[in-house]
């Protein structure tokens, strides 16, 4: 919970006072008349923080002995419900997750957290990289985040769904086509952000959100070395296998065939985080899975990568390092807004080639595809 905007602290003959302005005047919002504890409580809620937390600070603030805490929290929470009724106080909640490695802090209200992060619920250590994105109503009257206009402004990507602009403290992005969520900042080291919506909170607020923090994620991902890869994923044998190619060459296919004659588990339908380990290459749960539904939490050893080719008989053929290199730099999706982040994600291609299974798998549809993968798997295995 925070402040509410519209609100300001006023000093009125030596007495604090919460008053209303703007909009909140026009509808004929209430000030309120505070003491030395309700000034304190309102100038700890001017960033977004929990009732825990704060009341934690209330007690270290006044010293509170054991035997006063009932009392105090009592008190707390009269005066949160006082500027509940009054609308001066936004109740957001924070979230953490713990998504390959990342942990993705997020502040915002609960009907705006998309359901899909619930598994990645855990603890993490202080020190794990930190990714905190405050989720926030747009203001009424929003005139920040329009960079057309604005100094040291450079547009790095603009489509149909997605505008991308660079300026000095970091990213600015727009999302045209989406109904509830309009803009958002991302800082240039990638550990801050916030996603700016509009109301009614209903499904799909959340399913604009849940697309929306991808983008956020796998840019501080990709500054710890951390690359997502478009395919889906089967376990086999204690090691991931994956299937890439563009929409429609069959990666579900491919998995289904997997799972029903060998019962291997389908572990992501759609994106696979990917990563070195003690240098050896791992693949992360996502929540991120496509249409498919079918995500894991957990990390496991990359066995190798099957690029995908219709075909009209199946077979698998050899690539050259550097096809090897080129082609799963273009199946990443990781960003590359920029040539030095084109540099990242050529070198861990090159890298990761090195050090797992790369080919190209030409195949139908039929159960002789996967009896033909089978057999080039077991033969790197044996070896």
């Amino acid at each position: 919970m925070k402040q509410a905007k519209g609100y300001i602290l006023k000093d009125i003959c030596g007495v604090p006072y919460i008053l209303p302005y703007g909009q909140n005047i026009a509808d004929r919002k209430r000030g309120v008349r505070l003491n030395e504890s309700g000034e304190f409580l309102w100038n700890s809620l001017a960033s977004p923080i929990s009732r825990e937390t704060l009341l934690s600070n209330f007690a270290s603030h006044y010293q509170a002995r054991p035997q006063m805490l009932p009392d105090l929290e009592n008190d707390l929470d009269q005066f949160l419900q006082t500027l509940s009724a009054l609308g001066m106080i936004d109740f957001c909640e924070e979230h953490e997750y713990l998504i390959g490695g990342i942990r993705l802090c997020l502040l915002g209200h609960p009907d705006c957290i998309p359901e899909e992060f619930l598994p990645f619920t855990q603890s993490a250590p202080a020190h794990d990289t930190v990714l905190k994105l405050t989720i926030e109503l747009l203001p009424a009257a929003d005139s920040v985040y329009h960079p057309v206009n604005t100094q040291n402004n450079h547009l790095l990507l603009e489509n149909a769904e997605l505008t991308i602009h660079q300026v000095t403290n970091g990213f600015l992005f727009h999302f045209p086509t989406m109904t509830h969520l309009k803009h958002g900042f991302l800082s240039l080291d990638g550990t801050h952000a916030k996603l700016f919506y509009e109301l009614p909170y209903e499904a799909l607020l959340r399913e604009e959100l849940f697309h929306a923090i991808r983008f956020l994620y796998l840019y501080l991902a990709e500054k710890n070395d951390i690359y997502a890869i478009h395919s889906a994923s089967i376990l086999y044998k204690g090691k991931a296998w994956l299937f890439s190619g563009p929409s429609g060459t069959g990666k579900s296919t491919h998995t289904n065939l997997w799972k029903t004659l060998y019962q291997t588990p389908v572990l992501n339908g759609d994106l696979n985080l990917l990563a070195f380990e003690n240098g050896t290459p791992v693949i992360h749960g996502l929540p991120w899975c496509g249409t498919s539904g079918i995500s894991d939490i957990h990390t496991y050893p990359l066995g190798g990568i099957l690029l995908l080719r219709q075909d009209k008989t199946d077979f698998i053929e050899d690539l050259s390092m550097d096809e090897k290199a080129l082609l799963l730099m273009q199946r990443l999706i990781s960003p590359i807004w920029n040539e030095q982040q084109l540099d990242c994600c050529l070198r861990f291609s090159e890298k990761l080639m090195r050090k797992c299974y790369v080919a190209r798998l030409h195949c139908t549809k039929e159960d002789s595809a996967a009896r033909t993968m089978k057999h080039a798997i077991d033969e790197q295995l044996n070896n």
